[in-house]
């Protein structure tokens, strides 16, 4: 699925669990969100960039695993010139896109 912010690819799904392939252009960042249904486990396969979890914002690259909690704000952000991929696991009681509560985009999304 293309996004503003670059791409994602389901891997799996089922009705408590999703993996995607996440690719964030180069230069960009997901928007600042949360989740009240899911957590979400980030396993970072390529590329330089920074995760903002809470207030907290971590240097990412290959082999950097992240766990994002229930309702805790969080943002990908591509730092470099190369694409930033991840596997993204999705688990809880609502695994759609439903589940998403945008507080800032640079997309102007809601």
């Amino acid at each position: 699925m293309k996004r503003p912010w670059g791409s994602y690819r389901v891997i799996y799904k089922s009705k408590h669990c999703v993996v995607k392939e996440i690719v964030v252009n180069p230069k960009s960042r997901t928007s600042l969100q949360s989740h009240c249904h899911r957590i979400e486990l980030w396993s970072f396969v390529s590329g330089h960039g920074q995760a903002i979890i809470g207030e907290t914002t971590i240097n990412v690259y290959a082999g950097i695993l992240l766990e994002v909690k229930k309702s805790e704000l969080h943002r990908l952000v591509n730092i470099s010139s190369k694409p930033l991929s991840l596997i993204e696991i999705q688990h809880g009681s609502i695994v759609e896109e439903s589940d998403i509560k945008r507080i800032e985009d640079d997309y102007g999304r809601k």
